[in-house]
Formats: C-alpha cells, structure tokens, sequence
C-alpha cells in the first residue's frame, strides 16, 4: 500500500504539476515574478515606509502556496520575505490595527448587511490579516493573536437549555466570523513547540473545544509565568521578545503541553483511517486523465 501511494505522489508531482505541462511563457513570468520578489526581500528599505509591510506581506502570502510560482526557488524567496517582514518593527500589529479600524466602521452601521461594502472591507481585511500574521513566528504575533482570542464581537448567543444546539447554523446565516475564531485559527499555524493543544491534520482548529486552552496558555505568557518557543528557533520568548531563560507553569488541565502530533502516526491509528487501495488506484486514474484532456486541449484536440 505505501509503494503505490509512493507512486501516486510521483505522477501528481512529475506529470500533473511538472514544469513540462506549462508554457514557456507561464514558467518566466513565474520565475521573473519570483525574482522581483527576493530583490524586494533584499532591500525593503527602497519601498516606501508605509509600504513595505503590505507589499513584503502580499508576497510572503502568494509565495506561501504552491500554486502561484510554478518555477524557481519558491520556498527560499518565501523565508527572505519572512525574515525581511520580522525585522520590521510593528510587522503584526499593522494588521491588527486594519482590521480593527474595519471592524469599528462596521460596527457603526446603522442597519448591517452580510453583503454591504463595510462588511466586505472587514471580511478582507481580517482574511489578510490573520492569513499574513499566521506566517509571521514571532512574540509580537502572538501578543496581537493572543488579544484576538477574546474578540467575539458578532458571536451569535448559545442554543437556549434543552433545545437543538443550532449555534453554528446560525452563525453562518450571520455572513459573519469574529476575529477570535480568525486569531485561533493563525495561531494554531504558528510553529509554536508544544502548543496547548494537540495538534491535528493540516492544523485544524475546533474553536469551541480548543479556545479556553488556548485563551490560558495565552493569559500565563501575559502574566509572566510561561515562555515559548517556534520551531527552528532556539530562543525562548514572552510577548516583550527573547528571554534568557526558560520559564515554564504546570501542564494545562487537559491539553496543555502536549506534543505535536505526529503526521505518520496519527494516519496509523486505525486501518479504517488509512487509504483503501481502490482509493488510491482511483485517484491515480483521475491523474492520467486530467493530465491527458490538459494536454489534449493545449493541442487544440
């Protein structure tokens, strides 16, 4: 079963998302954008300052999928767009003050609509936020996320006692997500070591379930009695930046401090989590045959 889904990556990989199913012209434009993207990392300082953290963000963002540049060093320009928006004083908080600006707008509203412009201009700005913030290791993002988990402004009230718990039906009638179930979302995707949640597939957050953990660990980082760390950094932090020692509180009841989960672990749990090989022959099928019609209506077939 593990040698065919081997092979089931290497026909995704090779013949579906090759460089050789793409133009000439799509793999320039791909590689030229990528280049105007790391000479922007190597010298922010000749955008102007009101500028570089929301032209150095809409790259980190687009070179943070793999979808978008389809040649050249994706990843490499990724982390100098990283590393040139950390060195920025105030990467995080910028943000966080669009999206508050939006969200006080919207608040005065006289009559809210789902699909009024206010709402949009919020919407997008939270979208571009959150998204950016979350890509972003550092102690200044989890103070502005961390302040975050408690904005639950357009948080629909609980189900009444012993009626059908429709809380989250009626959330999405609303058109509307509070900025804590963003804040949860973003910091749960920052490579926090021993996060007080378990990690899940694809970092997926349960916000009912996981925000009062994380709202504690959040509140003994504030009060002094917890660091933190990111992966690959060996510093250890509070919310002012590195600190010369590690400062540690009991587990969390529960869930606090528990391990990243183990990816190869997790999908070995049980054999009706592992893919059926039906599946897998299924899957590759479809390869060969989107491959085959892209090809054959490239060639005017």
């Amino acid at each position: 079963m593990t040698s065919l889904i081997a092979i089931l990556y290497f026909v995704l990989s090779v013949c579906a998302f090759g460089a050789e199913d793409f133009t000439e012209r799509e793999i320039s434009e791909s590689t030229d954008g990528l280049r105007e993207l790391q000479e922007l990392a190597n010298s922010p300082n000749s955008l102007p300052e009101d500028q570089r953290i929301e032209k150095l963000g809409w790259g980190l963002r687009r070179t943070s999928v793999n979808n978008i540049y389809i040649s050249g060093d994706r990843l490499g320009t990724h982390a100098q767009l990283r590393d040139a928006l950390l060195a920025i004083p105030g990467h995080a908080e910028y943000y966080a003050e669009r999206i508050r600006e939006a969200q006080a707008k919207r608040s005065e509203e006289s009559i809210p609509s789902k699909i009024g412009p206010l709402q949009v201009a919020l919407t997008n700005a939270r979208q571009t936020g959150f998204s950016t913030v979350s890509l972003l290791p550092s102690a200044e993002s989890v103070r502005v996320l961390g302040e975050f988990l408690y904005d639950e402004e357009g948080r629909v009230p609980p189900s009444p006692p012993g009626t059908k718990d429709d809380r989250d039906k009626r959330q999405y009638a609303t058109g509307e997500s509070p900025s804590a179930f963003y804040a949860l979302d973003a910091i749960a995707k920052l490579p926090i070591i021993s996060p007080p949640v378990q990690r899940r597939r694809r970092n997926e957050t349960k916000y009912d379930e996981d925000i009062e953990s994380w709202r504690l660990w959040y509140e003994q980082i504030k009060a002094g009695n917890r660091t933190f760390r990111f992966d690959g950094d060996p510093k250890e932090y509070n919310l002012k930046g590195p600190v010369g020692s590690a400062v540690s509180e009991a587990s969390l009841p529960g869930k606090s401090g528990a391990p990243a989960a183990n990816p190869a672990a997790v999908s070995e749990k049980t054999p009706a989590q592992r893919w059926p090989l039906w599946v897998a022959l299924g899957a590759l099928a479809g390869v060969v045959v989107y491959v085959g019609k892209r090809k054959a209506g490239r060639s005017g077939i």
